[in-house]
């Protein structure tokens, strides 16, 4: 909104902005266990009808805004806009994970893969911790430049966002394995 009514030549005050910090570090863990523990399949199937219609509207005002602000501002060269590609994911988040939470049932997964989703799932606290401090190693971001230069930018990314998470995963599968440190991630 801030966007369409001054196209960057008046913005708002950022201090009327919530501070992402606090989004990641209080909604997201607060908004997972309300979602996870006090909100009802049934209930949840009902906001489902609402939710899907929203985010993809909100995927399309994304793309539509990053367009739009395109023909006033250029991005840096060889670069791709991702301006405003955080601006709807508490909706997206909410909606992909209360699609799983009611569509994807433990009986109709094979055992050995619900095995490794128990173990990922035990392990998220321990991710979300562990992926920015990987998110920022400089042979990190190499890895990806280097992919970027062999394959397309979306591959690359894909792939970086997979060795992130893997690399977050057993950072946290090897610590859950120390004896009084298992019980905080």
């Amino acid at each position: 909104m801030d966007f369409l009514v001054s196209v960057d030549e008046y913005p708002f005050n950022s201090n009327l902005m919530p501070v992402p910090v606090l989004e990641q570090i209080f909604l997201y863990p607060l908004l997972g266990y309300f979602l996870h523990h006090r909100l009802s399949e049934e209930k949840a199937k009902q906001y489902l009808k609402v939710l899907w219609p929203l985010n993809l509207l909100a995927l399309c005002a994304a793309a539509y805004l990053t367009f739009y602000k395109g023909l006033f501002v250029l991005p840096p060269a060889g670069e791709a806009p991702g301006w405003f590609h955080f601006s709807f994911v508490s909706l997206n988040c909410v909606t992909v994970f209360l699609t799983f939470r009611c569509f994807v049932k433990e009986d109709k997964v094979a055992p050995r893969l619900a095995s490794i989703i128990h173990s990922m799932g035990d392990a998220v606290f321990g991710i979300y911790l562990f992926h920015m401090f990987f998110l920022r190693q400089p042979w990190v971001e190499a890895i990806y430049t280097s992919l970027r230069d062999v394959i397309t930018p979306m591959p690359a990314c894909v792939v970086y966002v997979l060795a992130i998470l893997v690399l977050s995963y057993g950072t946290t599968w090897l610590l859950k394995r120390i004896p009084f440190v298992d019980r905080y991630l």
